[in-house]
Formats: C-alpha cells, structure tokens, sequence
C-alpha cells in the first residue's frame, strides 16, 4: 500500500477503532482515534474520512462539555459536508451546532 491510499486505509482503521472503543465505553481512546482519522482524512484528501471524522469527535468533545471545541468541530464537519454535497453530513453537523448555540 502506498501514498494516499495507505494513508487514506490508515485514517479508517483509526474510525473503526473509535467505533470498537465507544462500544467498549473508552471515551478517550474514541475522541483520539476519530481525531486521528480525521487529520488523516483531510491531509490525504478522502473528504468523506475527514468529514465523518471530525463530526463524530465533536460528538465526543460535546458529552465530555468541551462545548467550544465541539462546536468548532460541527462546523468543520458542516463545511466539508458542503464542499462534498453530503447532505446528511450537513443536516447532522447542523444539528449539532444548533444544540450547541450560545444564547444571544
């Protein structure tokens, strides 16, 4: 494997990780391991990766109340979303920076 294909493989074995570790309720190793895979995602431009990436460690960073950070997250995740016309990508990160307005 070479180039951005192994990298692009990498990103996901570090999302199916985070999936592996929210089951087993590893709340840290799961925000890392999204966080890996979407900085690999987006240097080795799989958008999809990236995307789905950064929304699910806003997820993480939202139950853990780092409520600027998972705001900054969902909106990334929203912007990527829009530039790859994923659609539900935008409506969930949308959503989720809906749940998270500041008030005013």
């Amino acid at each position: 494997m070479s180039g951005w294909r192994g990298a692009a493989a990498a990103g996901w074995t570090h999302h199916q990780l985070a999936e592996l570790a929210a089951e087993g309720g590893d709340t840290h190793q799961e925000k890392e391991h999204y966080a890996a895979a979407a900085r690999i995602g987006s240097d080795a431009g799989d958008h999809v990766l990236a995307g789905w990436s950064l929304f699910n460690t806003a997820r993480c960073e939202e139950r853990a109340h780092d409520l600027r950070q998972a705001r900054e997250r969902y909106a990334q995740a929203k912007e990527t979303g829009l530039r790859i016309a994923d659609r539900w990508m935008v409506e969930q990160s949308e959503e989720g920076l809906r749940r998270l307005a500041t008030p005013g």
